[in-house]
C-alpha cells in the first residue's frame, strides 16, 4: 500500500497547562519535531488534520495551524495538495543514513549459516524443484482456458462481499460442508471407504504428506519409496531423519522385494494411479501384493492418488484405499492443486480409522488451519457439480494437447529416444535412448525459453534414466508444437558438438 493510502499516525502530545508552561503552539512543535528526529515518523508520513490533531489536544484550531506553520518553516514538514501535511522527506540538518557494506563473512567463520537446523540443510536441496515459468512445456502451468471458469467467479464474487462471515477460527480438520462434499465425490469416484470426520483438509498434497510424517513416524523409522520419485517428498522423508528405502519400478509399480538384511518398512509411500515421474498405473495384482505386505509387516501405506481424474484410456482403477477393507493401513492424499490451479493450496488426506484426532491435533500444530473462504467456495463448488464438469471439459482439452506431443516428440524426436506408455496425467516421459546429460539439455532449453525437468535427478539410488519431463496441459497446439523444434535444434547442436 502507497503512504498515500495511510491514515494519519495519532501523535503522542501531552501538553502541560501550568502558569510556567511554554506556549502552547510551541509545545506541538516541539512534540512533533522530536517525533520526526526520533523516526516515530518517517519521511513521508502523514500528520493528522488540524482540526483532528486540535479535538485530541482541547486547543484551538488557529493553535495547531501556528505550529504546523513553524514546522513548515524549519522544514520538518511540507503540505501535499489533497492530502494534508506530511513529514518531509528531507529533513534539515540530518544526512541520509549511510548503508554500509556488509562484507561477506569466510565461508568457515559463517556460524549461522553453520548453525542451520538439519531439516533446514535438507531442504535447501530442493532447489532444483523452483517453480516452473509459465513457459511451455512445464508441467503445471494454469491457463485461462483451464480456469473453473464462470461459476466458480460467481461463488467467489458473492462470497467474498461478506469476508467477516467466515473470518473467524474453525475447526483444525476442515470445513465441515467441504468434508463432505469431498467424502460423496471420493467414494463415487475412486471407491474410497470412508466418513466424513476420516477427512482432514490440507494445504495442499505437501501438507498432507509432511502430517504423515509427523503423526505415522519417528526418526529412524524405514520407509519404501518408489525410485524415480517426486524429489520433494523424498527430501521431506530425509528431513524427518526417516530411512528412506529407495524401490525400483516396472512396468506394473513398485516392486518392494528388497534383499535380505533390509528392514522391514514402517511406511510405503506410492502413487498407484499414475506414477510420478514414470507415468505407470500399478497393476491390480501389484496393489494386492502391496496390500498383503503392508499387513504382514504393520506398514502404513501412505497413496498419493495424483493425477488419477486424468484417466485418458477409460479404464477407471479402484483406490488402493478403496481396495483395503479393514480401513486401518491406506492414508488416501489427494488435491485441488492440479485440478483447479496451484495456488488454491487446498487439499486434504484420509485418515484410516482411529488416527483421526491424532491428524487434527498435528494439522493444528502445522499451522491452525487452512484458508475458510477457500475452504468454503470449494464446497460450493463440489456440492452443485461443477467440479465434475470442469474435469470433464479439461479431460477432454488435455487429451488433445497430449495427443499433439506425442506426435510431435515420435516424429521431431524419434532418432534421439521414444516416449514411456502412460495413459494418465499433464506430463509426458521423453527417454533418451543414449548417453544424453539431460541435466545439460534442460538447461540449455530453459536459455531458449522452453520448460523441462530432467529425470535422472529425481532417482535415489537405482541406475537412473536420462529423459525429460515434458507437460502440454497449459499450452495450444502450435506452441507445443513450436517447443518440440526447440528441443530437437537443441538435441541435434549437442550431438554436432
Amino acid at each position: 500500500m502507497s503512504r498515500s493510502k495511510l491514515l494519519a499516525l495519532p501523535l503522542p502530545v501531552v501538553l502541560r497547562r501550568d502558569k510556567n508552561a511554554p506556549y502552547l503552539h510551541h509545545q506541538i512543535t516541539d512534540s512533533i519535531r522530536t517525533c520526526i528526529l526520533e523516526e516515530a515518523l518517517l519521511p513521508g508520513d502523514a500528520l493528522p488534520a488540524m482540526r483532528t490533531l486540535a479535538n485530541q489536544l482541547k486547543v484551538s484550531r488557529i493553535t495547531v495551524e501556528t505550529a504546523y506553520a513553524m514546522l513548515a518553516e524549519q522544514g520538518y514538514i511540507v503540505s501535499k495538495s489533497r492530502s494534508g501535511m506530511r513529514v518531509a522527506a528531507s529533513l534539515p540538518g540530518v544526512l541520509p543514513p549511510a548503508v554500509p557494506a556488509i562484507k561477506p563473512a569466510p565461508e568457515d567463520d559463517n556460524q549461522r549459516l553453520h548453525n542451520l537446523s538439519h531439516r533446514a540443510k535438507i531442504a535447501g536441496k530442493c532447489a532444483t524443484l523452483l517453480p516452473q515459468q509459465n513457459l511451455p512445456l512445464a508441467v503445471v502451468a494454469p491457463c485461462e482456458a483451464l480456469s473453473p471458469g464462470k461459476s466458480w467467479s460467481r461463488i467467489v464474487s458473492r462470497l467474498s462481499q461478506k469476508p467477516w462471515l467466515h473470518a473467524t477460527y474453525d475447526d483444525a480438520c476442515g470445513f465441515a460442508p467441504l468434508k463432505a462434499a469431498i467424502c460423496e465425490y471420493a467414494r463415487r469416484t475412486r471407491g474410497v471407504r470412508c466418513n466424513p470426520e476420516q477427512i482432514i483438509i490440507t494445504s495442499g498434497a505437501q501438507q498432507a504428506f509432511s502430517l504423515c510424517c509427523d503423526v505415522l513416524f519417528d526418526p529412524g523409522d524405514a520407509v519404501f519409496m518408489e525410485d524415480p520419485c517426486y524429489p520433494i517428498l523424498f527430501h521431506t522423508l530425509l528431513s524427518r531423519d526417516l530411512n528412506v528405502i529407495s524401490c525400483p519400478l516396472d512396468s506394473e509399480g513398485i516392486i518392494t522385494d528388497v534383499p535380505d538384511g533390509m528392514p522391514k518398512p514402517k511406511g510405503i509411500f506410492v502413487t498407484p494411479s499414475h506414477q510420478y515421474p514414470l507415468g505407470m498405473a500399478m497393476s491390480l495384482e501389484r496393489r494386492t501384493s502391496l496390500l498383503l505386505r503392508a499387513k504382514e509387516t504393520g506398514a502404513w501405506i501412505i497413496e498419493d492418488d495424483y493425477d488419477s481424474e486424468l484417466n485418458y484410456d477409460g479404464r477407471p482403477v479402484l483406490s488402493l484405499q478403496g481396495l483395503e477393507t479393514s480401513g486401518q493401513t491406506v492414508v488416501y492424499v489427494g488435491t485441488f492443486s492440479k485440478m483447479l490451479f496451484p495456488g488454491i493450496r487446498v487439499g486434504y488426506l484420509i485418515a484410516p480409522a482411529g488416527t483421526e484426532s491424532a491428524f487434527t491435533q498435528a494439522k493444528l500444530l502445522a499451522d491452525r488451519q487452512t484458508n475458510s473462504l477457500m475452504q468454503l467456495t470449494l464446497a460450493e463448488f463440489i456440492g452443485d457439480g461443477h467440479y465434475e464438469s470442469h474435469i470433464r471439459r479439461i479431460r477432454t482439452l488435455y487429451m488433445q494437447r497430449r495427443s499433439v506431443l506425442i506426435y510431435e516428440l515420435r516424429t521431431q524426436l524419434a532418432g534421439f529416444g521414444r516416449v514411456i506408455p502412460s495413459s494418465h496425467g499433464m506430463h509426458v516421459v521423453f527417454a533418451f535412448s543414449w548417453g544424453i546429460n539431460d541435466v545439460q539439455i534442460a538447461a540449455a532449453l530453459k536459455h531458449r525459453q522452453v520448460e523441462s525437468r530432467a529425470l535422472s535427478p529425481m532417482y535415489n539410488g537405482n541406475q537412473p534414466m536420462s529423459g525429460l519431463v515434458l507437460g502440454f496441459g497449459g499450452f495450444e497446439p502450435d506452441a507445443i508444437r513450436d517447443a518440440v523444434r526447440i528441443i530437437s535444434d537443441v538435441l541435434v547442436n549437442m550431438a554436432a558438438s
